[in-house]
């Protein structure tokens, strides 16, 4: 009988890693357990939703995000 193979998705769930067991702790993820409970409320804008109020939040520059576009980019005919 052949040995089971496990995709690179399987072999993340298991030791030592985890990934499905793993505590949370990122500052996204600690932000989202305080939306659900309203502990914290972003702020919508028409034009940009919520993303300045989510980069506030998480003490993020504005001026800090930019967009690029490349011709070779995977996403070419998207953008």
């Amino acid at each position: 009988m052949a040995p089971k193979l496990f995709t690179q998705n399987q072999s993340f769930e298991r030791a030592p890693i985890n990934y499905h067991e793993a505590e949370i702790f990122d500052p996204v993820s600690k932000l989202a357990v305080k939306i659900k409970s309203d502990e914290i409320e972003l702020q919508y804008e028409e034009d940009f939703g919520y993303l300045r109020s989510f980069l506030k939040t998480l003490d993020i520059s504005i001026s800090s995000q930019a967009l690029v576009f490349s011709k070779t980019s995977l996403q070419l005919q998207r953008i």
